[in-house]
């Protein structure tokens, strides 16, 4: 007799809405990790609670936000030159982003099982460099 598969089981690769916020109901999630890429290609960001993730985020529709100092830093979190996104010049201001995207799925091993890539807000400007 085939058995319906756990929402763990199903947590092995994307997840809907849905299946996002049924595992959070149920404890089977218990958070998320909301990262951006930076310049050097490392991985930086928030992990949220899975049910405040879930209420803000996926049926609030709200925005996160991230200091764009955590982007704009070397390896030794030294403010790197030429862009506008932060700097010394125009202060380390609040990047905005929308966290419900296609880009999410499960990390095996890490922490916090569940990531997302965030898509850039519209109201968050335009980084560019100088």
């Amino acid at each position: 007799m085939p058995t319906t598969p756990t929402t763990t089981q199903q947590l092995s690769g994307r997840l809907t809405r849905d299946q996002l916020r049924q595992a959070a109901l149920t404890g089977e999630l218990r958070s998320v990790l909301l990262a951006v890429v930076d310049t050097q290609g490392r991985l930086k960001g928030k992990a949220y609670d899975a049910e405040y993730f879930v209420r803000h985020f996926v049926d609030g529709q709200s925005e996160a936000e991230m200091c764009g100092y955590v982007l704009a830093t070397d390896i030794e979190m030294t403010p790197l030159d030429g862009l506008d996104l932060a700097g010394w010049e125009s202060g380390f201001g609040d990047v905005r982003w929308l966290p419900i995207s296609r880009r999410h799925g499960r990390c095996r091993g890490c922490p916090t099982p569940l990531w997302c890539l965030p898509t850039p807000s519209p109201r968050m400007g335009t980084p560019r460099c100088r």
